[in-house]
C-alpha cells in the first residue's frame, strides 16, 4: 500500500503538470502534502491568511442548496466538509478511496458530509455544474455515483499508465476527466442536464466559490470536520493523505465512528 501511495503522488504530479494545473506543497510538520492550489486572481475577495483553522459558520447558510450537495442529519453535531475539484488528480485519490467512508458515516448518523466544489482546472466549473445539478434534480446517491465513477476512472488509469511504465510499454499520461467523462456516465444511467440549466448554475456558483476561498481554502482536496455545537473548525487536513490516516484522524474525535 505504502508503495502504490508514493508511486500515486509522483504520477499525479506528472498529471498535473501537463494539465496545466499549479502546485502547491503545503508544509505542516515537516511533512509534504500534494494538493492543487487555487490562482490567487481566481476570486476578488481577499483570502483568509491567518493560521486560525478555516472556519464553516459561514457556509451554513447553503447547506440546503443544491450548490453544496450532502447527507446526513442536518441537526448532526459534526459537519464534515470536502472541498474537491472533479479535475484535481489529488482529489481523485484520496477520495476515491475515501467516499465510501464518509457515506457510511453520513449513513450511520455519526456526520453531516458536505461537498463544496471549487474550479482549480480548465473544465472543473462546468463540471462542478453538472454534478450540483445531478444532485438537484436525482438526490445525492446519483450525485456520489457520478463522481465516484468519474474518479475510478481517473485513478484507474493513472495506475495504468505508471504500470506500462514499469514494464518498459509505451504509455501515454493520462487525461484528467472533462465534461465528456461525466455526460458519458450520465448516459448509461440515464440521466440528463441540459445546457441552460449549466450555465445558469455556473453563475450561481461564482458566491459560494469566492465565500470558500475568502474563508482560507486554497487548496485541494480540503478536508474540514466542524463542530456545531461549538460553532469551531476542530480538524482541517489539506492536501492528499492516506485513506487510514483519514479515517483514524475523524473517528479519534467523532463519536462512535469506528
Amino acid at each position: 500500500m505504502n508503495k502504490w501511495y508514493a508511486v500515486a503522488i509522483i504520477v499525479v504530479a506528472l498529471v498535473i503538470a501537463i494539465s496545466a494545473g499549479i502546485m502547491q506543497y503545503e508544509h505542516k510538520k515537516g511533512s509534504v502534502y500534494p494538493t492543487t492550489s487555487i490562482k490567487p486572481s481566481t476570486f476578488s475577495n481577499t483570502p483568509n491568511t491567518t493560521e486560525e483553522k478555516i472556519t464553516f459558520a459561514t457556509l451554513l447558510s447553503y447547506k440546503n442548496s443544491y450548490l453544496m450537495p450532502g447527507i446526513g442529519n442536518d441537526s448532526s453535531k459534526y459537519y464534515i466538509i470536502i472541498a474537491y475539484d472533479p479535475e484535481c488528480p489529488y482529489c481523485a485519490v484520496e477520495l476515491n478511496g475515501t467516499l465510501p467512508y464518509f457515506y457510511s458515516i453520513a449513513e450511520k448518523g455519526y456526520a453531516r458530509v458536505e461537498f463544496v466544489g471549487i474550479p482549480v482546472h480548465p473544465y472543473s466549473l462546468e463540471m462542478i455544474a453538472i454534478l450540483d445539478l445531478i444532485y438537484q434534480k436525482y438526490g445525492f446517491q446519483k450525485y456520489y455515483m457520478v463522481l465516484d465513477k468519474s474518479y475510478a476512472q481517473y485513478v484507474s488509469n493513472i495506475y495504468t499508465y505508471f504500470k506500462n511504465q514499469s514494464l518498459g510499454l509505451r504509455a501515454t499520461p493520462p487525461k484528467p476527466p472533462t465534461p465528456s467523462t461525466l455526460y458519458s456516465i450520465m448516459k448509461k444511467y440515464n440521466l440528463t442536464i441540459n445546457a441552460s440549466e449549466i450555465n445558469s448554475t455556473i453563475k450561481d456558483l461564482y458566491p459560494i466559490i469566492a465565500t470558500s476561498y475568502q474563508l482560507g481554502i486554497q487548496a485541494v482536496p480540503t478536508l474540514i470536520v466542524y463542530n456545531t455545537h461549538t460553532n469551531s473548525t476542530i480538524l482541517e487536513i489539506v492536501g492528499m493523505k492516506k485513506e487510514n490516516v483519514i479515517e483514524s484522524e475523524i473517528n479519534s474525535i467523532i463519536d462512535g465512528a469506528k
